[in-house]
């Protein structure tokens, strides 16, 4: 090869490893953190976020760190009982940081006005429970039968069923599956999905019905619209407040 061949590969091979550089940069996952607030600028511990199949809950202090975030753009929902949900379109840096704090608006425990309505809803989506009973394709507790429990948590509940394993997450939280297909079920509320939801996000004392579903089969039309169906699904009645 002659000395100007040579030059010319060189130069070429220089102007090509930047930019094999900067495409692995690119390609790097990075570090989403901040802190979560509330409307009077409070703290929220204990508040669910994920992002790109990344999860992680906020200190006691607000603060929270996604690692191994996926470079690029993508969406942050961040979930917590008693608060409005937030999403928010977020550009993670390949190999780098964002700092993002989030505000959370808290939702009010009760609406003054509409009682009659309510209490009229209360009726109606403990009907729905009882049908579902009735159909015998799950597990079922009402209040009595949770109360005889002598449980604390709704995961102590879990733990006694057939087909029910629980691992740590990431923050150390102890995550329901399913044996029979290991992956995470649906949580639903009062008839919402909540897909950040974790099995003892709720009180057991709130809980006044509880369904369990341990696959598809089973779980009713309602439910089984949408989300991990596969999975089985967790359905949680609150207690009314009146």
């Amino acid at each position: 090869m002659t000395a100007e061949r040579r030059a010319a590969v060189l130069a070429v091979a220089l102007l090509v490893a930047p930019a094999t550089q900067a495409d692995a940069r690119a390609q790097t996952p990075g570090v989403l953190s901040g802190i979560i607030r509330d409307d009077a600028g409070a703290p929220v511990a204990q508040a669910q976020l994920s992002m790109s199949g990344v999860r992680a809950e906020s200190d006691s202090t607000g603060r929270y760190r996604l690692a191994g975030v996926p470079a690029g753009y993508g969406t942050l929902h961040v979930r917590r009982v008693g608060f409005a949900p937030v999403e928010s379109g977020v550009d993670i840096p390949g190999g780098g940081s964002r700092i993002l704090d989030i505000y959370m608006r808290a939702i009010p425990a009760t609406l003054p006005g509409v009682l009659t309505e309510a209490a009229a809803g209360d009726r109606l989506r403990l009907a729905d429970f009882h049908r579902h009973r009735e159909i015998g394709n799950g597990f079922f507790f009402d209040r009595k039968e949770i109360e005889a429990k002598k449980a604390l948590r709704t995961s102590d509940i879990l733990r006694r069923l057939p087909g029910m394993r629980f691992v740590a997450d990431r923050s150390g939280r102890q995550q329901l599956r399913m044996a029979r297909s290991n992956c995470v079920p649906d949580f639903w509320i009062d008839g919402q999905r909540a897909p950040m939801l974790n099995v003892d996000d709720i009180p057991l004392q709130d809980i006044e019905a509880l369904e369990v579903y341990r696959g598809e089969s089973g779980i009713p039309p309602e439910f089984n619209n949408r989300g991990n169906r596969q999975c089985g699904a967790v359905v949680i009645w609150t207690r009314s407040t009146r």
